[in-house]
């Protein structure tokens, strides 16, 4: 999913030129999400800015020094430390007029100017199906497992005019939601 919502991000602010990945060093599921995110940013032809941090505080003052230029983008790889910051990051990004890309519907409505991942709604029904066949007594060891079928693209207008942002018309046409 990473590199989809890498082109989705292309597609959402068209001069995207370079991202801004901040993650956890001291979390081994997000170095690994990072060097996902850079070798899928790298194929897009997108630089990548790396941003390792090792506290709240470090990250805070990270990116209250962040330079960012034209071209520039937030982009969010699950983890947990920068997911405890998301309100200071979104008034951080607002201010520095950086738009910002996550992975999950709450964030955009929190103040991510997009998001793109699985649909939670379509994700609850898949689950009901599984609890469905186990009560009428499927083993749930026979179960396949299942992937998310449905993937919702979410834009925050309000963001996208707080920071001065036009999203492309295609590009609200082919969302899910947009919150206004």
């Amino acid at each position: 999913m990473t590199g989809k919502r890498l082109e989705t991000l292309q597609q959402i602010v068209p001069g995207v030129r370079r991202v801004h990945i901040f993650y956890d060093l001291n979390d081994k599921f997000s170095r690994d999400n990072f060097a996902l995110a850079k070798k899928s940013a790298e194929k897009l032809g997108l630089a990548v800015v790396e941003h390792g941090t090792k506290s709240n505080e470090e990250l805070k003052t990270s990116l209250d020094n962040l330079q960012n230029e034209a071209g520039d983008t937030l982009f969010q790889i699950p983890d947990n430390l920068v997911d405890s910051e998301a309100d200071f990051i979104f008034r951080i990004a607002r201010q520095k007029k950086l738009p910002t890309m996550y992975n999950e519907e709450p964030w955009a409505i929190k103040g991510a100017l997009g998001a793109y991942g699985p649909s939670a709604y379509e994700m609850g029904r898949q689950a009901a199906g599984l609890i469905d066949k186990i009560l009428k007594g499927q083993n749930p060891e026979n179960l396949p497992v299942e992937e998310a079928r449905k993937f919702d693209l979410v834009i925050n207008f309000r963001t996208a005019n707080a920071i001065g942002l036009t999203i492309p018309p295609d590009v609200l046409k082919k969302a899910d939601r947009v919150i206004r």
